[in-house]
């Protein structure tokens, strides 16, 4: 037969150890012992298993980071070289790592528990992830768990119910990645619950918060951003629009415009997204008191995906819809509200004169 006595040395970028036996009588009968420590984004850590094992791995595109294999086992059997069945099942600890799927999380301190199976092709492949904590959608999320499970009909990698909490909110991702060279892949990411906070700062002349929840569902391929596209629908509850006191020019243009602006405790948001770019349409604020006509803001704006880093310019409406547009025409000039910032922790600008001060596209 064949031994590796604990076997080691560099591989790549890593270090790679084996240790165990491969039997040659009466078929073939191993069972290998690996470990590997280095860059999580190193494939030379699936070197020894079967080719489309490995690549299969490498579609989750782990990047950043070191990953670490303590006690990864390798087992073979079969009648002969060319009728093999191999598994392979290990943690894999991660730190610092970010995952791509679809969108993307980072910052990953955790491990996975890996199981696969090859017999000739890959029929069977399991990934849990246990998570204690990351980065998504600009947050801190905690104690996330869920499981990538591999389709061999669709040659895609499942992950279902990926779920984690944030503050006092959840955010849960489903969808799928194909293994394929084209890269495609569909995610629905779930909020529910998330706190948003816009930063505060000397430009920000107004600050909002609530509570955030909704969904956003975006498909295309993840070698480039040409072709993305995708929708969703926001919803901020329990919110609270405050403006800066020390900034005369904001409450005289609020108090101005938008009588109920103090009184503002919400928002609904529909989005479109086209490539890296996000439109947001329909957007209507909501007021805690029953006399305050409703509020609008209608405009448009764009986010990078990969960033979540919003550029949006509204331009409030208020009162009879008839009303609303001539009125409007007038406060365009005097005035508009900049979201900028990531999504979950935007900064609200109130913008005098915004002629003299173009958006950026």
């Amino acid at each position: 037969g064949i031994h590796f006595n604990r076997l080691s040395g560099a591989l790549g970028e890593g270090s790679l150890s084996l240790h165990g036996s491969i039997g040659i009588k009466d078929g073939i009968n191993g069972d290998i012992g690996l470990t590997w420590d280095g860059p999580s984004n190193d494939m030379n850590l699936f070197a020894v298993l079967p080719k489309v094992i490995g690549e299969t791995l490498g579609a989750i595109e782990l990047s950043g980071g070191n990953s670490k294999l303590p006690d990864g086992r390798l087992v073979m059997e079969g009648e002969s070289w060319d009728a093999l069945t191999i598994s392979f099942i290990g943690d894999v600890f991660l730190s610092n790592v970010c995952l791509d799927v679809g969108i993307p999380l980072k910052d990953i301190t955790g491990y996975t528990q890996i199981y696969s199976e090859y017999d000739g092709s890959l029929s069977e492949l399991n990934i849990k992830l246990d998570v204690d904590e990351m980065l998504a959608l600009g947050r801190p999320i905690h104690d996330f768990e869920g499981e990538f499970i591999f389709d061999n009909q669709e040659n895609n990698i499942i992950f279902e119910q990926l779920r984690g909490v944030s503050s006092h909110g959840a955010v849960t991702v489903e969808g799928w990645l194909s293994t394929s060279k084209s890269k495609e892949y569909e995610v629905t990411v779930l909020v529910d619950g998330v706190d948003i906070g816009s930063k505060r700062s000397d430009d920000a002349l107004a600050t909002l918060q609530g509570t955030l929840s909704g969904w956003i569902t975006i498909a295309g391929e993840r070698s480039t951003s040409e072709n993305r596209v995708g929708a969703g629908y926001l919803q901020i509850t329990n919110g609270e629009l405050e403006v800066d006191p020390l900034s005369s020019t904001a409450v005289s243009l609020l108090n101005l415009a938008l009588p109920g602006a103090s009184t503002i405790e919400g928002a609904d948001i529909e989005l479109h997204i086209n490539g890296s770019r996000m439109s947001l349409d329909n957007i209507r604020l909501t007021s805690n008191e029953d006399h305050v006509s409703d509020l609008e803001f209608t405009g448009d704006g764009h986010m990078n995906i990969d960033s979540l880093e919003l550029h949006a310019r509204l331009h409030p409406r208020v009162g009879m819809p008839i009303l609303r547009e001539l009125t409007g025409a007038i406060n365009d000039r005097l005035y508009a509200i900049d979201v900028t910032g990531e999504l979950l922790n935007p900064k609200v600008s109130v913008v005098p004169l915004p002629f003299l001060s173009p958006r950026d596209n």
